[in-house]
């Protein structure tokens, strides 16, 4: 299926306003670390990197 005009708009609408950041982990070590994060009731594995980049650094991201 093709993305219509009006999805791209809002991928590049939204991409405008956020960053991007590429964390690379050992092979397998991204699942262990996600499975963490759930457990410990983080949504996912970005909302755990973000809390640790608050909680260190006191900057909200």
């Amino acid at each position: 299926m093709k993305t219509s005009e009006a999805q791209r708009r809002a991928v590049d609408k939204y991409n405008t306003n956020h960053d991007d950041v590429k964390v690379r982990f050992k092979k397998g070590s991204r699942d262990v670390v996600r499975a963490y994060a759930v457990v410990h009731g983080y949504n996912s594995l970005q909302d755990y990197i973000k809390q640790l980049v608050q909680a260190d650094s006191g900057i909200e991201v």
